[in-house]
């Protein structure tokens, strides 16, 4: 009875990305094991990303601001606040994945 070996195949990765852009930190990881049968092999995978930071509050600038740029200007302060907020926390990420498949190796050509 002949022994298979390397019939395993494992694969795993870890990062954590840091950048001066806002909202640009997150920890990124995935593992996938897969077992081989001849030309053929079946595998699963799970991975997760995340931003490990609270999503950022909207800025208070119109009372800084109100004395630059008068007080009628000052009024639209707050609306542009909320939208930079907002922009910085839509590039958070909470995502977890699953996957499982097959994959099929073709001979080498002759």
């Amino acid at each position: 009875m002949a022994r298979a070996t390397r019939n395993w195949v494992a694969s795993a990765e870890a990062v954590r990305l840091r950048s001066d852009l806002v909202g640009s930190l997150s920890d990124n990881a995935y593992l996938s094991v897969g077992h081989r049968f001849g030309a053929v092999t079946v595998f699963g995978m799970v991975g997760a990303a995340r931003t490990p930071v609270d999503a950022p509050d909207a800025p208070q600038w119109a009372a800084q601001l109100a004395p630059i740029i008068g007080p009628a200007a000052a009024v639209n302060i707050p609306t542009l606040g909320s939208a930079a907020a907002c922009a910085a926390g839509a590039a958070r990420i909470d995502q977890r994945s699953t996957s499982a498949g097959m994959r099929w190796d073709l001979p080498p050509p002759l």
